[in-house]
Formats: C-alpha cells, sequence, structure tokens
C-alpha cells in the first residue's frame, strides 16, 4: 500500500504581515524624504541663505578692523531692520561695504531682504533671514559685539571719559564696573588711577 505524503505551507501571521507593512511604511518614508524635491530645493535655499550670511558677517567683521574697531552706527539697537543696498527711510543702508567689503549686498533666495539688530539681551550684533525652511540655525549669524566696540548703552559723558590710559576693566557681579589705570579724571572730575562706574558708564 502506498503512503501519500501531503506537504503543507504554514502562511503568515497577521502579527508579522503588519510588521512588514510597517518596515515597508517606514522605509516608503525615508526613501521619499531622500528624494524629495521640494525638501531638496529648500535645502539647497537654506544653503544658500547661510553662505550670503556669512558673507555679510566677514565684511562687517572686516569694516569693523579697517575703522576704529567699531561696527557701522546705522545698525539698529535693540531692534531689528531690513538690510537693503540703497538708502530708504524703511530699511538700513549698508552699500558703503560695497565694493571694498563684500561685492553687493545680497538677499534671501526668495528675494526678500534679510535683517540686521543689535540684540541687548546678548550684545550681539545678528544677523538672519526670516525665510528659513529647514532649520532656523543654518540661517543665522551672531557676532559678540568685541570689547574694544562701545556698548551703544554705555555712555561716557561730557566731557568724554578719561585724561589718559585705562589699562584693566572687572565686571561685578551687581553690573558695576572697576576700571584701573594711568588717568586723573574721569568726565572732568578726579579719579586718581581707580573708579567704578554703572553699567551705563555713569559715575
Amino acid at each position: 500500500m502506498n503512503k501519500i505524503t501531503i506537504k503543507t505551507h504554514k502562511g503568515f501571521t497577521l502579527l508579522e504581515i503588519l510588521l512588514i507593512i510597517t518596515l515597508l511604511g517606514i522605509l516608503f518614508a525615508i526613501v521619499l524624504s531622500l528624494i524629495n524635491p521640494v525638501a531638496q530645493l529648500g535645502r539647497a535655499r537654506d544653503l544658500q541663505r547661510q553662505q550670503n550670511l556669512s558673507q555679510l558677517e566677514q565684511a562687517l567683521e572686516k569694516y569693523f578692523i579697517d575703522n576704529g574697531r567699531q561696527y557701522p552706527t546705522s545698525i539698529p539697537v535693540g531692534k531689528y531692520k531690513e538690510i537693503c543696498g540703497e538708502v530708504t527711510t524703511d530699511c538700513i543702508d549698508l552699500s558703503f561695504l560695497v565694493p571694498t567689503y563684500i561685492d553687493s549686498i545680497p538677499k534671501d533666495p526668495t528675494g526678500v531682504n534679510y535683517k540686521i539688530g543689535i540684540n541687548l539681551d546678548n550684545n550681539n550684533i545678528s544677523l538672519w533671514s526670516e525665510a528659513a525652511e529647514q532649520t532656523e540655525l543654518a540661517v543665522n549669524k551672531f557676532i559678540p559685539l568685541a570689547a574694544a566696540a562701545k556698548d551703544p548703552r554705555f555712555d561716557t559723558g561730557t566731557p568724554v571719559g578719561f585724561d589718559s590710559v585705562v589699562y584693566s576693566l572687572a565686571l561685578q557681579s551687581d553690573g558695576k564696573i572697576l576700571v584701573g589705570g594711568n588717568f586723573a579724571t574721569y568726565q572732568g572730575v578726579s579719579a586718581n588711577r581707580i573708579i567704578r562706574l554703572n553699567s551705563d558708564g555713569s559715575r
């Protein structure tokens, strides 16, 4: 008597099918994000924004070095305005940087102007584009105001400041400033080589 052998094939369980569908969905999302032309274009525009702001940052640094270690006085303090390449009432004219420090004043890839301002919270010059698409960090530049650059809130009064050289400064925890040097007066009043000032420059 012949034996008949019946082979059986075990099918996928519902759990296995769901797991495969989930993995395929994840792979599809990854591939789609890699080839997504809209996302790629956004990344390319953000890269251009970063390069433009780096050029502006370098131009301002060169200006700072060549002009008595002072940044342009037209940069607004405590507020932010658009940067333009000509004199207008609605934006900051940086055309004097062209062509000595930069070939031209760049604009955002979408055609809008970049913005600039001095942030009094951290005493930085901020450059950025409001049209960032991928990441805000990629389109912001922060230039710390150098120690030799005058804080716009600090007023040495009239007559101006010290009558001789300042050698050292020390910022105290209460915000007051200890100043030492070879001076005899400050604002025309006797100050024998050492004085303590308030954060606004007053005695």
